[in-house]
């Protein structure tokens, strides 16, 4: 008796090899977020980030409707990330010599309290009126050099090669934000700012040289600056939170961005 299409068909379908289809589990929300953080080009892999790390337990949360709290913490958390995330060495320069001022100024301002408890006052007059004239000078040396010489900038710092192949990698990063504007102007300079060739002398020399400025000009800002103009809000929450990732993402593209070209 012939057996049933039914049960042939059966028995063919025995016969086959079995196959098993695994699907892969779906990536964790982190992952997503991290690798949405660091998608900045195919020449940048996705890799932990110390910085959002730190942001995920200890937040940045800041007063949104002041501008100035605001600008100070993005200007730490710029810091943070280059050091922690990016290997750059910090040069404390401005920092040291602010500092030194202060501390001078306050010396002087001391010196003078103690001299005029122990000595009279009609005796310590001159002793006492050199010593305030030297914490003004110095608190207006201070203020000059926090105007014209340090500025804006907010980070100088070096990357070293770890085999030493490649030459050093210098940074200077400056913030401006206007004020009644919402937005922060973050400018990144590249190349070591003390080492300036001397300017030529000879007008064809000059022509050359604003040839030159106007090709830089032409070609956009990657070969020595970058400059990011963003919103608060491209960094901040409605709660004045902190975006880690966002910060991370616009960073890692001007880093990775400029070493691709």
């Amino acid at each position: 008796m012939a057996p049933r299409k039914k049960d042939a068909a059966s028995t063919a379908a025995a016969t086959q090899p079995s196959t098993t289809t695994i699907s892969a589990a779906p990536p964790t929300a982190a992952a997503i977020a991290l690798k949405d953080a660091l998608n900045v080009g195919p020449a940048v892999s996705v890799v932990p980030s110390a910085f959002c790390a730190d942001l995920a337990s200890n937040p940045i949360i800041v007063n949104n409707s002041s501008d100035s709290e605001l600008k100070h913490a993005l200007d730490d958390a710029l810091k943070k990330v280059l050091v922690q995330d990016f290997s750059f060495i910090e040069n404390h320069t401005h920092t040291d010599t602010r500092l030194l001022l202060g501390y001078a100024s306050v010396l002087f301002a001391a010196v003078a309290s103690a001299y005029s408890y122990v000595v009279p006052f009609p005796e310590c007059k001159p002793v006492l009126a050199a010593c305030v004239a030297a914490y003004f000078v110095l608190n207006g040396a201070m203020v000059g050099y926090t105007t014209f010489v340090e500025g804006n900038v907010i980070f100088r710092g070096v990357r070293k090669d770890v085999l030493g192949l490649d030459p050093d990698e210098y940074i200077t990063v400056r913030t401006t934000h206007e004020q009644f504007s919402s937005d922060v102007k973050i400018e990144f300079s590249f190349g070591d700012e003390t080492s300036k060739a001397a300017a030529p002398t000879s007008a064809a020399g000059k022509k050359v040289a604003s040839a030159a400025a106007r090709a830089r000009k032409g070609a956009g800002s990657r070969a020595g600056t970058v400059t990011l103009v963003k919103s608060f809000g491209a960094y901040y929450d409605v709660d004045g939170r902190l975006s880690g990732e966002a910060l991370m993402r616009d960073v890692a593209g001007v880093l990775h961005g400029r070493k691709a070209d």
